[in-house]
């Protein structure tokens, strides 16, 4: 893993839409972000299911897949994060939730800790995302 910084930090107001996303593919992989489809540019154009084919597409194409799991937000992070620590048995996987700005944010997390923010002021996850979820995806090979 390659620790970065995303590009663009989230400010919609200003026509700036956040790349954390692609940044923590992009650190996983050990690639530059500017490699990775920044997909949440095109909000409001493309429709969530739409940024998830074109990075599922983009993956598949380096024969991999992105697992995504939900989890309920009611029930407390670190106790979901220990969770995790037991099955995810040491390997590296993503967390989404919402930050300390109130925005969707990913990290990386490495047993039931968050071992990588990649946002510029370290806005860590505080609670579940805007669906009411907590959501957790792998990388893998695909077969």
């Amino acid at each position: 893993m390659t620790p970065q910084k995303q590009l663009n930090r989230h400010d919609p107001e200003n026509g700036v839409l956040g790349d954390c996303y692609r940044t923590v593919i992009a650190c996983l992989l050990d690639l530059k972000p500017e490699e990775v489809p920044h997909v949440h540019e095109h909000v409001g154009a493309l429709n969530m299911q739409d940024q998830q084919d074109i990075m599922g597409a983009w993956l598949a194409g380096r024969g991999l897949v992105e697992v995504c799991v939900p989890c309920d937000g009611k029930v407390d992070l670190e106790h979901v994060l220990e969770i995790m620590a037991r099955w995810s048995m040491g390997t590296r996987y993503m967390l989404t939730g919402q930050s300390r700005t109130g925005c969707n944010h990913v990290v990386i997390c490495r047993g039931a800790e968050i071992e990588w923010d990649p946002s510029l002021n370290d806005s860590g996850i505080v609670g579940p995302a805007d669906d009411g979820y907590y959501w957790f995806a792998f990388l893998g090979n695909r077969v």
